[in-house]
């Protein structure tokens, strides 16, 4: 989304000690910029809902980035080698568990951002998906809901992580640019 996309590209170094104002300022100017540089549409950037990502940026985990923007890694690819087995364990028979005993998988993603520490790892990845207020839902259930659906996601990332860093993660959210909140997995 446009949202995401401003995002990855916003320097979060500039964004200390400003109020609201000046955030959306500097936000519109960065989409601006993008639209300029053709990186995304205007009518892209009409999409963007500045409001949410100043609840992300004032919240603790944007305040973090932001003290930290120095040993923020944004938009990182990263693969690896794991047991089918591993993966599967779970969620097969008994009968097929022989068949994959020897079988590796590939896993391969880009993570959003993290925080790169001199101990450890803070993992976060931005999801758009949208809060449904006419739903047959809590605003809870569907947190809930959107959490389990991208938990399997944030452990590869988290494993991938402390695989290539040789470093314990200490957290990791997902961030809920909709219902404005960061939620710790």
């Amino acid at each position: 989304s446009a949202t995401h996309f401003l995002l990855q590209q916003l320097d979060f170094s500039i964004l200390g000690e400003k109020n609201q104002t000046q955030l959306k300022e500097i936000l519109i100017k960065t989409s601006q910029s993008l639209v300029e540089t053709k990186h995304i549409s205007k009518q892209l950037a009409e999409l963007i809902n500045y409001d949410s990502v100043i609840t992300f940026i004032q919240s603790e985990l944007g305040q973090l980035t932001i003290e930290h923007a120095d040993r923020v890694k944004k938009e990182q690819a990263f693969s690896y080698l794991t047991p089918a087995l591993k993966l599967f364990e779970n969620n097969i028979a008994a009968e097929n568990m022989k068949e994959l005993s020897e079988d590796q998988l590939l896993i391969h993603g880009v993570i959003d951002n993290f925080i790169e520490f001199d101990e450890d790892i803070v993992i976060y990845d931005y999801k758009t998906d949208r809060y449904k207020p006419y739903a047959n839902m809590t605003k809870e259930k569907q947190i809930e809901q959107i959490v389990n659906k991208y938990r399997f996601q944030i452990s590869l990332y988290s494993k991938a992580l402390t695989i290539a860093y040789n470093k314990p993660i200490r957290q990791a959210y997902i961030v809920l640019l909709d219902f404005g909140v960061s939620i710790p997995i």
